[in-house]
């Protein structure tokens, strides 16, 4: 008789938020607002799978729960690249107007 081999998840949205936290900091260089939005939709979406591999982690990848964390972390970095747009921009309006 075979051991019971236990079956683990992959954390639900853990590409998603990868991919929206990569592509924050790809379009924060095409203006502001795409890198924001899409940072903030990351961070939204990754609350819950950080939750649920907080109350039960046996449950899940370990590699799910790190693309979580890279997207949080990239998304944070989108945000930042952002901001710094926005405020070069304005700026840069201020002193040519």
């Amino acid at each position: 008789m075979k051991p019971d081999i236990p079956v683990k998840l992959n954390l639900p949205y853990a590409d998603a938020v990868l991919v929206l936290g990569i592509l924050s900091v790809a379009l924060s260089f095409a203006g502001a607002l795409p890198g924001l939005i899409s940072a903030f939709i990351a961070l939204k979406l990754a609350d819950k799978p950080k939750e649920l591999y907080k109350y039960a982690p046996e449950l899940y990848h370990k590699s799910s729960y790190g693309k979580i964390r890279a997207g949080i972390v990239t998304a944070w970095i989108g945000i930042v690249f952002s901001l710094l747009v926005l405020i070069s921009a304005l700026i840069l309006y201020s002193f040519f107007r």
